[in-house]
């Protein structure tokens, strides 16, 4: 990683790479819950 001779620019990319990650991972899984609350009302629909 490109520090530019100062810690705390290292210091905040780490910072900022790591909100992205988190956010990302938190899009990704209510992503994946809206798709499951999706299929659970299909497997409802297709029951009746």
């Amino acid at each position: 990683m490109i520090c530019h001779g100062q810690e705390n620019i290292c210091i905040n990319n780490i910072f900022i790479i790591k909100i992205a990650v988190t956010l990302y991972t938190f899009h990704v899984a209510l992503q994946l819950f809206l798709y499951l609350i999706q299929l659970k009302k299909m497997i409802k629909l297709l029951e009746l």
